[in-house]
């Protein structure tokens, strides 16, 4: 893995952004599968922003549109991806500086740390090997968004640290999502990002003011997976 030295001497990931036309394919056919979470659509999401793939039940037509896409918009993507370079090395000291303060100096865990510039509307992140998508089509939300997923590697790791959790595999999901939702609120990562983030599920606005308070009380990853596991246990 690709790291760099910043603050303090401890080591950081260093980001690196790529295109992938397979995974693109992979994941838009994945995705035009039923796939809700959260309260939240994500078929109907891909089929708003690729409307030709609609009533598609071919994962190789799939492959001809990402194919015929990226061959459209070349200019575009390259142009994006180049403006999400430069954007992001502007701000990761400060990420930086922002993830050891609300988790400690918790040491990042070890993982490829790409950021797969896409045409998928969904965003996913692949927790196994630390790399993800961002929509290259998202210029306002990009940086917020790949602070979303470093969130979550750090959140998880942080989550094998706690004891006496035993979550179900949903539990944390819900519970790191309803965390970042909070975190990313805090004025060093408003500063950052450049604005503030809504919700990212439905189904979790009616929890919000409770683990916001939960936060409150302490402000740190650790503490606030300490503090929430027996309610996000009831609640999920």
């Amino acid at each position: 893995m690709a790291r760099s030295r910043v603050l303090d001497s401890m080591y950081t990931p260093k980001i690196k952004f790529e295109f992938d036309q397979k995974l693109d394919t992979e994941m838009l056919w994945e995705f035009l599968g039923d796939a809700k979470k959260g309260g939240f659509d994500f078929s109907a999401e891909v089929i708003k922003n690729h409307p030709a793939l609609k009533n598609n039940t071919s994962k190789e037509v799939v492959k001809k549109y990402v194919a015929n896409y990226y061959r459209k918009h070349e200019k575009e993507l390259r142009d994006a991806k180049k403006d999400i370079e430069k954007r992001w090395k502007t701000v990761e000291s400060e990420f930086y500086k922002a993830t050891d303060k609300y988790f400690e100096k918790l040491s990042w865990p070890k993982g490829k740390y790409i950021g797969y510039i896409s045409i998928n509307p969904c965003g996913p992140r692949f927790l196994p090997n630390k790399t993800w998508q961002t929509p290259y089509f998202w210029p306002k939300e990009a940086i917020g968004q790949i602070i979303h997923e470093m969130l979550h590697f750090l959140f998880f790791e942080q989550a094998t640290k706690v004891k006496n959790t035993h979550f179900k595999k949903d539990q944390l999901w819900h519970l790191s999502e309803i965390f970042n939702d909070i975190i990313q609120k805090e004025k060093e990562f408003v500063q950052i990002q450049g604005y503030i983030p809504e919700i990212s599920y439905p189904d979790h606005n009616r929890l919000h003011k409770k683990y916001l308070l939960i936060w409150k009380k302490n402000k740190t990853a650790r503490k606030f997976i300490e503090n929430s596991t027996a309610e996000i246990k009831k609640d999920f």
